[in-house]
């Protein structure tokens, strides 16, 4: 990598004063001795010491310099380029991503809070609901090609076959009859029975139904003219009837009915647990409902058309599914705003999942870093660095040969005090 401009003026720009140091040091060297040339010398000569110095030492940096017993101490940063790598890892994992310290940082800046004011703005939430529009159109998109679709079927059927019908079936009953759940489901049934049963419209179906099997089963009724009328009063009958069964089962729960569901259900489980029939044509289900064409070309159409039809939503900004995507986006910040419960509760998984994540991120994250580095060309590393800092190490030279030469010329001044006091010390009777 070939070193920037400004690099390279600030290189010359020091070496310029070095020469300039060298050349002064040269000149008051033959000039005859006196206090004038002897103070330019001795600031010249320790400009040039201070230039060579630094010198040697900026270039020690990203270089070998071949000199015995110091060789080996210089290219200080091609040498030790691992080693600087995995510090830099540790420090960054240490410092910046353990647990403490982002928990630390989550809880001072509080980022639901934050994040809920952002998206309360409606610039602000148009614009995410077009970032997920868009991404919703990509999905869509990819879904269209050929291979994708193909590799979807595929998964599926591989989904398929790997279900055991038998056992999560079982498991599913089991879950409904955990804690008396099928029995809230019977329940339920039963109330909205009991509510048609009420209902005139029912009854009137039901007397014309019985209306109906009383002509064809027994015409004479009809010839009396009975028919209509036992009929009524035979759902009106039937109503009365059905209903107080019914009172009886919701009202009881040791009914007979009950625990004769009770009973099949377990029969059910049983059965699909160890029952090598029923498994067999649970399996031999799996099988048509995977090779079943009609199945299969009903859920293409279907996807299809519900592709086209959220595509053609998707595009429009302006459409239904648009608007609605910027208004959920609106109602969710509104109700973290306004709810203390959910946005303590939000914070508190945030927080749950950082510390969680953390480990694992940051070493993953450090690993990363000491990899890259490892992988990095040592000679390519170093040039990239001096690339950065070199300006400012070239400075540094500048400053070192301008202050050996101060502190030359103050040194020298010093040592002809010295003199003159010594002198003046002799000559006091």
């Amino acid at each position: 990598m070939r070193p920037s401009s400004s690099l390279s003026q600030a290189k010359r720009r020091a070496n310029a004063l070095l020469l300039a140091a060298l050349a002064g040091f040269l000149l008051t060297s033959l000039l005859p001795i006196n206090p004038w040339t002897a103070f330019c010398k001795a600031v010249s000569e320790a400009a040039l010491v201070g230039a060579l110095a630094d010198l040697f030492a900026v270039t020690a940096l990203f270089r070998r310099i071949p000199i015995p017993w110091l060789s080996r101490h210089t290219a200080v940063i091609p040498r030790n380029k691992d080693r600087i790598g995995t510090n830099l890892a540790l420090f960054v994992e240490d410092k910046f991503l353990s647990k403490d310290t982002l928990l630390l940082l989550m809880r001072q800046h509080d980022p639901v809070q934050k994040v809920a004011h952002w998206l309360a703005q409606e610039s602000n939430a148009r614009h995410i609901s077009d970032l997920l529009r868009r991404a919703l159109i990509g999905a869509l998109e990819i879904s269209d090609d050929q291979e994708i679709q193909k590799f979807i079927r595929q998964s599926a059927h591989t989904l398929i076959d790997q279900l055991n019908l038998a056992e999560l079936s079982a498991h599913m009953l089991e879950q409904l009859v955990k804690d008396g759940r099928h029995q809230e489901l019977l329940d339920a049934c039963i109330v909205h029975v009991q509510v048609q049963l009420q209902n005139e419209d029912t009854r009137q179906a039901v007397a014309e139904k019985l209306a109906q099997w009383l002509k064809q089963e027994y015409s004479l009724l009809e010839t009396l003219h009975l028919t209509h009328l036992l009929s009524a009063k035979l759902a009106s009958k039937l109503a009365e009837m059905l209903a107080t069964v019914l009172k009886e089962i919701s009202t009881s729960d040791t009914h007979d009915l009950r625990q004769y569901i009770n009973r099949q259900i377990a029969i059910l489980i049983s059965r699909l647990q160890h029952d090598e029939n029923w498994q067999s044509r649970l399996d031999e289900f799996r099988v048509q409902l995977k090779q079943d064409s009609a199945l299969n070309q009903y859920i293409s159409d279907l996807w299809r058309t519900t592709r086209l039809h959220l595509l053609e939503q998707l595009r429009h900004t302006d459409s239904n599914l648009g608007i609605k995507l910027q208004q959920a986006c609106l109602w969710v910040a509104e109700q973290i705003l306004q709810q203390e419960a959910l946005k303590a509760s939000l914070q508190k998984h945030l927080e749950n999942i950082a510390a969680n994540l953390a480990p694992e991120f940051s070493a993953f994250l450090s690993r990363h870093i000491i990899n890259t580095v490892h992988g990095w060309d040592a000679q390519e590393t170093s040039l990239q660095i001096e690339h950065n800092i070199g300006k400012d190490l070239q400075s540094i030279r500048v400053s070192g040969t301008v202050v050996g030469g101060l502190l030359g010329g103050l040194l020298y001044a010093l040592t002809l005090l010295g003199q003159q006091l010594q002198h003046l010390w002799s000559t006091t009777p």
